[in-house]
Protein backbone atom coordinates (compact mmCIF):
# COMPACT_ATOMS: atom_id res chain seq x y z
CA UNK A 1 0.00 0.00 0.00
CA UNK A 2 3.01 2.43 1.23
CA UNK A 3 4.35 1.58 -2.65
CA UNK A 4 1.30 2.63 -4.44
CA UNK A 5 0.74 6.24 -2.41
CA UNK A 6 4.70 6.65 -3.08
CA UNK A 7 4.46 5.99 -6.38
CA UNK A 8 1.34 8.22 -6.89
CA UNK A 9 3.07 10.77 -5.06
CA UNK A 10 5.88 10.52 -7.16
CA UNK A 11 3.74 11.08 -10.54
CA UNK A 12 1.83 13.70 -8.98
CA UNK A 13 5.36 15.75 -8.92
CA UNK A 14 6.44 14.69 -11.89
CA UNK A 15 2.72 15.96 -13.42
CA UNK A 16 3.44 18.99 -11.56
CA UNK A 17 7.11 19.79 -12.84
CA UNK A 18 6.29 19.16 -16.24
CA UNK A 19 4.95 22.25 -18.45
CA UNK A 20 1.68 21.35 -20.08
CA UNK A 21 1.58 23.57 -22.96
CA UNK A 22 -1.90 22.33 -24.11
CA UNK A 23 -3.83 25.79 -23.31
CA UNK A 24 -0.42 28.03 -24.48
CA UNK A 25 -1.67 29.99 -27.55
CA UNK A 26 0.20 29.36 -30.93
CA UNK A 27 3.26 32.40 -31.68
CA UNK A 28 2.60 33.56 -35.09
CA UNK A 29 6.15 35.14 -37.19
CA UNK A 30 5.73 37.70 -38.93
CA UNK A 31 6.91 38.30 -42.38
CA UNK A 32 9.02 40.78 -43.56
CA UNK A 33 6.64 42.25 -46.26
CA UNK A 34 4.45 42.54 -42.90
CA UNK A 35 6.89 44.59 -40.68
CA UNK A 36 7.95 46.67 -44.24
CA UNK A 37 3.90 47.32 -44.97
CA UNK A 38 3.77 48.63 -41.36
CA UNK A 39 6.50 51.10 -41.30
CA UNK A 40 5.03 52.66 -44.29
CA UNK A 41 1.55 52.68 -42.70
CA UNK A 42 3.32 54.64 -39.81
CA UNK A 43 5.12 56.96 -41.80
CA UNK A 44 1.77 57.28 -43.54
CA UNK A 45 0.08 58.39 -40.24
CA UNK A 46 2.86 60.77 -39.29
CA UNK A 47 2.07 62.53 -41.90
CA UNK A 48 -1.73 62.46 -42.24
CA UNK A 49 -3.68 65.56 -40.73
CA UNK A 50 -4.90 65.87 -37.01
CA UNK A 51 -7.85 64.50 -36.03
CA UNK A 52 -9.99 67.12 -34.47
CA UNK A 53 -12.78 66.68 -32.62
CA UNK A 54 -15.65 67.61 -35.49
CA UNK A 55 -14.19 64.68 -37.08
CA UNK A 56 -14.07 62.26 -34.60
CA UNK A 57 -17.81 62.79 -33.70
CA UNK A 58 -19.69 63.61 -37.21
CA UNK A 59 -21.97 60.67 -36.68
CA UNK A 60 -22.65 61.16 -32.96
CA UNK A 61 -25.42 62.55 -31.36
CA UNK A 62 -24.49 64.87 -28.46
CA UNK A 63 -25.50 65.16 -25.07
CA UNK A 64 -24.65 68.25 -23.19
CA UNK A 65 -24.09 68.47 -19.63
CA UNK A 66 -21.13 69.07 -17.28
CA UNK A 67 -19.34 66.25 -19.36
CA UNK A 68 -19.97 66.25 -22.64
CA UNK A 69 -21.11 62.94 -23.92
CA UNK A 70 -21.01 61.92 -27.21
CA UNK A 71 -22.84 58.70 -28.71
CA UNK A 72 -22.31 57.03 -32.06
CA UNK A 73 -25.54 56.33 -33.52
CA UNK A 74 -24.09 53.37 -35.58
CA UNK A 75 -22.11 51.35 -32.84
CA UNK A 76 -23.97 52.90 -29.53
CA UNK A 77 -20.27 53.81 -28.29
CA UNK A 78 -20.03 56.36 -26.08
CA UNK A 79 -17.31 59.13 -26.07
CA UNK A 80 -16.50 61.13 -23.41
CA UNK A 81 -14.90 64.87 -23.69
CA UNK A 82 -13.05 66.23 -20.71
CA UNK A 83 -11.75 69.81 -21.05
CA UNK A 84 -8.43 70.48 -20.01
CA UNK A 85 -9.50 72.57 -17.07
CA UNK A 86 -11.30 69.32 -15.38
CA UNK A 87 -8.69 67.71 -14.53
CA UNK A 88 -7.14 67.22 -11.40
CA UNK A 89 -9.94 69.25 -10.19
CA UNK A 90 -12.07 67.96 -7.33
CA UNK A 91 -15.76 66.86 -8.00
CA UNK A 92 -19.09 65.78 -5.69
CA UNK A 93 -20.65 62.68 -6.35
CA UNK A 94 -23.78 62.24 -4.63
CA UNK A 95 -26.30 59.45 -5.24
CA UNK A 96 -29.93 59.63 -4.08
CA UNK A 97 -33.53 57.99 -4.95
CA UNK A 98 -37.01 60.02 -6.05
CA UNK A 99 -39.05 57.07 -4.46
CA UNK A 100 -39.78 53.10 -5.54
CA UNK A 101 -40.94 50.26 -3.22
CA UNK A 102 -40.76 50.54 0.39
CA UNK A 103 -39.93 46.60 0.48
CA UNK A 104 -36.28 48.59 -0.48
CA UNK A 105 -36.53 50.96 1.31
CA UNK A 106 -36.81 53.47 -1.76
CA UNK A 107 -40.00 54.71 0.03
CA UNK A 108 -38.51 58.58 0.38
CA UNK A 109 -36.17 60.75 -1.36
CA UNK A 110 -32.63 60.00 0.17
CA UNK A 111 -29.29 60.33 -0.27
CA UNK A 112 -27.42 57.42 -0.53
CA UNK A 113 -23.53 58.05 -1.32
CA UNK A 114 -21.86 60.91 -1.53
CA UNK A 115 -18.18 60.99 -2.38
CA UNK A 116 -14.98 63.17 -3.98
CA UNK A 117 -13.53 62.62 -6.87
CA UNK A 118 -10.81 63.96 -9.19
CA UNK A 119 -9.69 62.91 -13.19
CA UNK A 120 -6.31 62.92 -13.94
CA UNK A 121 -4.32 61.92 -16.39
CA UNK A 122 -1.93 59.37 -15.67
CA UNK A 123 0.45 58.52 -19.03
CA UNK A 124 -1.94 57.47 -20.93
CA UNK A 125 -4.57 56.42 -19.41
CA UNK A 126 -7.56 58.33 -17.74
CA UNK A 127 -8.22 57.85 -14.27
CA UNK A 128 -11.29 58.47 -12.02
CA UNK A 129 -10.09 58.52 -8.46
CA UNK A 130 -12.20 58.58 -5.34
CA UNK A 131 -10.69 61.40 -2.53
CA UNK A 132 -10.93 60.15 1.03
CA UNK A 133 -12.51 62.66 3.03
CA UNK A 134 -12.61 61.45 6.51
CA UNK A 135 -10.04 62.95 8.05
CA UNK A 136 -9.64 66.40 9.27
CA UNK A 137 -6.31 67.71 10.52
CA UNK A 138 -6.55 70.73 12.95
CA UNK A 139 -3.68 73.52 11.57
CA UNK A 140 -2.75 74.84 15.21
CA UNK A 141 -1.97 71.15 15.89
CA UNK A 142 1.33 69.59 14.85
CA UNK A 143 -0.05 66.85 13.90
CA UNK A 144 -1.12 69.17 10.75
CA UNK A 145 2.26 69.33 8.91
CA UNK A 146 1.79 65.28 8.03
CA UNK A 147 -2.01 65.84 6.65
CA UNK A 148 -2.95 63.15 4.15
CA UNK A 149 0.22 61.34 4.51
CA UNK A 150 -1.62 58.10 5.69
CA UNK A 151 -4.65 58.43 3.22
CA UNK A 152 -4.93 56.70 0.26
CA UNK A 153 -7.00 57.41 -2.70
CA UNK A 154 -8.79 54.81 -4.75
CA UNK A 155 -8.92 54.34 -8.41
CA UNK A 156 -12.40 53.52 -9.37
CA UNK A 157 -11.97 53.74 -12.73
CA UNK A 158 -9.48 53.85 -15.14
CA UNK A 159 -9.46 53.77 -18.91
CA UNK A 160 -6.80 53.77 -21.59
CA UNK A 161 -7.28 57.23 -24.04
CA UNK A 162 -8.57 56.37 -27.25
CA UNK A 163 -7.85 59.82 -29.44
CA UNK A 164 -6.61 62.90 -28.23
CA UNK A 165 -7.32 66.28 -29.87
CA UNK A 166 -4.04 68.11 -30.79
CA UNK A 167 -5.44 71.36 -29.19
CA UNK A 168 -7.47 69.90 -26.09
CA UNK A 169 -8.56 66.40 -24.85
Amino acid sequence: MKKQLYLLLIFSMLCSVVPFKGFAQAKKKASVEKTAEIKKDSTAKDTAKKVTLTDQVKSCKKTEGFFTLYQDTATGRIKLYIRKNQFNEEFLYQSFSMGGPAELFLNQNMIRETWLFKIRKNFERLEFVRSNASFYYDPKSPLSKAANVDVSEAIFFSEKLQRKIHWEY
